[in-house]
């Protein structure tokens, strides 16, 4: 069995969670630090290597590169994937210690929580989220680079958005909410992670 250890931490916002819980949501996308020059490409074969332990992985019987960039002196790329295909990722969410017990801010209306109501107040923000709150699990299947505005209705209703219509639109609207001020915003067209999931209903069986 694997040790817990191993599993990487990812903050969701509780629009995500629910998402999440509801398995609507099985694909995110985050800001690729530091960004490609602009004249770069993902199939660019010059910016293509491997990773210093040799790693790389294969979909459809070709290579999916999992960085961009030269190699600096220890052999990594300039900009690495955070995730791979096959980590374990456990989820930080808005959370708030209850006696012995955490409670979720995802759970739902707190109108119908009186004792935890009176202590709304106290919710913690998913950052400060400790490994042994943990409740959802994830496994990545899939790990690819690509511009924000390349996204699909399919991939936006991955990404949990409930559009029938207008899922792009939507998407676009949560992501600047959620990226607008970190200089992200749809409009700069920023080369994100696309990261495919599945949820793991137990967390030993997940790392087993």
């Amino acid at each position: 069995m694997r040790d817990l250890e191993v599993a990487k931490p990812i903050i969701f916002s509780t629009l995500m969670v629910r998402a999440i819980e509801e398995d609507r949501k099985r694909k995110t996308r985050r800001v690729a630090k530091p960004q490609p020059p602009e004249d770069w490409a993902p199939h660019s074969y010059g910016d293509i290597h491997l990773m210093k332990n040799g790693e790389f992985v294969l979909r459809n019987d070709e290579p999916v590169i999992i960085g961009w960039g030269a190699c600096n002196e220890s052999g990594d790329f300039a900009c690495k994937s955070r995730y791979k295909p096959g980590d374990i990722l456990w989820v930080r969410e808005t959370w708030m210690p209850f006696g012995e017990i955490y409670v979720y801010l995802a759970d739902g209306d707190m109108e119908d929580k009186p004792h935890l109501n009176k202590r709304i107040d106290r919710w913690r923000p998913s950052i400060h989220m400790p490994r042994a709150a943990a409740r959802i699990f994830l496994q990545t299947t899939d790990a690819r680079m690509e511009q924000l505005q390349d996204i699909c209705e399919a991939d936006a209703h991955a990404e949990g958005m409930e559009s029938p219509s207008y899922p792009i639109i939507q998407f676009k609207d949560l992501w600047n909410d959620l990226n607008e001020k970190r200089g992200f915003e749809w409009d700069t067209n920023p080369w994100v992670w696309v990261y495919t999931f599945e949820r793991v209903k137990e967390a030993r069986e997940a790392c087993s």
